[in-house]
Formats: structure tokens, C-alpha cells, sequence
């Protein structure tokens, strides 16, 4: 899909059950803009992938699920106040406006031009696999030609797993000196100027669910 400016995202998602209790399923999705302005460039990239299987006779159940997000987003700084750059003709197209940060960085409009020489990076990692076992009554639906299997659960045994990263990059490849002593008081930052952050968390939970009502699932 393309839009005003060249935004453009590409979405793709398939999903198949393999058997009657088996399903997986895998989507993508990648969003990109340059942005009006210089150094406005923006990409997202996403994907998830699923899996859900249970047995026939629909004791054990199986979740698995990976989602991970990449979001790059650049940082002008503001636009550069010497002149009046927004009544000025010479500038009616927004890009060629001089910003505070990123200097002269060309400007791609391709989805896959995915650079951002000065400006935040974001990724996440999750991970979660669910496991479950009930324990209850099996019962049975019969219409004219056909045997429904019922299984009504009262005690549900459950165990999950997951796993979280998350990092944070902001870096800049051309830094201003004057506009680092200026608002951060940073007087040395000359060259490639980068900070980061990342952490990592681990939950593994092991839970039991009784159901009060016999033929009612959702009441635990």
C-alpha cells in the first residue's frame, strides 16, 4: 500500500490448520516513511508466529507464541532557525529544510531503505509457551447421524514460560558539537555518539484452576 509522501507497508499473514487440532500461523508486516521533513524517516518491522495444538481427547492444550518488533525512528532536532526557512519559496518542499540533527543524510523513500543514521531504535523479543492439562468428565452430544465428544473440565493443571528483551539504541552518526554542549552540555561529543539500554526478563508460572460449574468452562 503506498500513501502521501511514499508511506508504504507490506502485511502478510498465512495460517493453516494441519490437522483438526494442530494450527499455526505466521504474519509479517512492515511499515516506512520518510517523513516530511529531514531526518523523519520511520520503519517498523513486525513479526508473529503461533502455534495451538490439544489432543483428541481435548486434555492437554499447546500454546506457542513469538512476537518480535524492530521500530526505527530518526530525530532532526528541530529545523534550523538562522533564516525563515518556512515562509522562504525556496523551501516550499519540506526536505529540503536544514535540521539541528542528521546534517545533509540523504533521503529514501524505498520500504526497504530501513537507515537511520541519527535517531532511536527500538526492539522487543517475546516468547510464551502455555501448557495445560485438565482433568474433568467426558460426555458426548448425539444427533441424528453423528457422535459430538464433550469433555467438561473441573481441575485444569497449567504451567507457562516466557521470555522479554527489550533494547533501546539512540545513535548519531554525524553529531553537532554545538547542539550537544548546547542542550545537553556534552562540550566532547565529536564523533559517533551512541547510548543504549536492554534488559531481559524470564517468568515461569505453574498455576491449578478448579471450575465450579461442571458444563461451564469459563466459571474457574
Amino acid at each position: 500500500m503506498l500513501g502521501t509522501r511514499s508511506e508504504q507497508m507490506i502485511e502478510l499473514m498465512h495460517t493453516q490448520n494441519i490437522k483438526p487440532q494442530w494450527n499455526a500461523s505466521v504474519h509479517y508486516r512492515m511499515i516506512g516513511a520518510p517523513g516530511i521533513y529531514r531526518n523523519q524517516k520511520t520503519s517498523h518491522n513486525n513479526y508473529a508466529l503461533t502455534n495451538w495444538f490439544q489432543t483428541q481427547d481435548r486434555r492437554y492444550t499447546n500454546y506457542v507464541a513469538i512476537v518480535a518488533n524492530k521500530l526505527k525512528g530518526g530525530e532532526s532536532g528541530g529545523i534550523l532557525n538562522d533564516i525563515n526557512y518556512i515562509d522562504n519559496p525556496n523551501y516550499a518542499e519540506r526536505i529540503r529544510v536544514p535540521t539541528k540533527l542528521g546534517g545533509d543524510a540523504g533521503v529514501g523513500s524505498g520500504i526497504f531503505n530501513t537507515d537511520v543514521p541519527t535517531g532511536n531504535n527500538y526492539e522487543d523479543f517475546n516468547a510464551i509457551m502455555r501448557h495445560q492439562y485438565d482433568l474433568g468428565r467426558k460426555d458426548s452430544l448425539v444427533n441424528d447421524s453423528t457422535v459430538i465428544p464433550l469433555f467438561f473440565p473441573r481441575v485444569r493443571l497449567e504451567h507457562t514460560i516466557r521470555y522479554t528483551a527489550y533494547k533501546y539504541l539512540f545513535s548519531d552518526e554525524s553529531p553537532q558539537q554545538q547542539y550537544y554542549n548546547t542542550y545537553y552540555n556534552l562540550p566532547s561529543v565529536t564523533s559517533l555518539f551512541r547510548r543504549e539500554d536492554y534488559w531481559k526478563e524470564l517468568m515461569n508460572d505453574f498455576s491449578i484452576y478448579t471450575f465450579l460449574m461442571k458444563k461451564i468452562p469459563s466459571n474457574f
